[in-house]
């Protein structure tokens, strides 16, 4: 009789662990977005790339001085881009607001070397209003960034 309950037990517990199991892989999948920010047929060698991700959720990445970008972990679906490419000279840039010290952060980690080929993008790019940088993300992707 005590083997027949613990067959019994075991039976009604398999529905709630199999119904915990498949809930773990219902998130949607995710992949490392890649790529290269052009414009105008020239290299976007400084600044950011955010995606809007189908979660509602901002997603980052820094422009390396070849002009690709790479941000991990960003879930499949619909997204949305925006560039922002700054200045890097900060006496042409001006200083952040509300910092007197001319946007210059003293920190003890070093900041990568302003770019000499570094090309001012339209700063429709930059807002998430106007960007009309689309794409889809399945796994890891390649999207190309051509700004015109």
């Amino acid at each position: 009789m005590t083997r027949c309950r613990a067959h019994s037990r075991i039976l009604a517990a398999a529905p709630c662990f199999l119904l915990v199991l498949a809930a773990s892989g219902c998130s949607p999948a995710r992949g490392t977005v890649t790529g290269k920010v052009t414009y105008k047929d020239k290299v976007v060698s400084w600044g950011t790339v955010s995606i809007f991700a189908s979660d509602k959720m901002q997603y980052s990445g820094e422009i390396a001085a070849d002009g690709t970008y790479a941000i991990a972990n960003v879930p499949n679906g619909a997204v949305r881009f925006c560039v922002a490419s700054p200045n890097p000279d900060i006496k042409k840039r001006g200083p952040a607001p509300g910092n007197d010290r001319g946007g210059i952060r003293r920190e003890s980690k070093s900041f990568r070397a302003p770019p000499a080929n570094w090309v001012s993008i339209p700063e429709l790019y930059s807002d998430l209003q106007s960007t009309t940088l689309t794409g889809t993300v399945r796994s890891n992707t390649t999207i190309q960034l051509e700004l015109n």
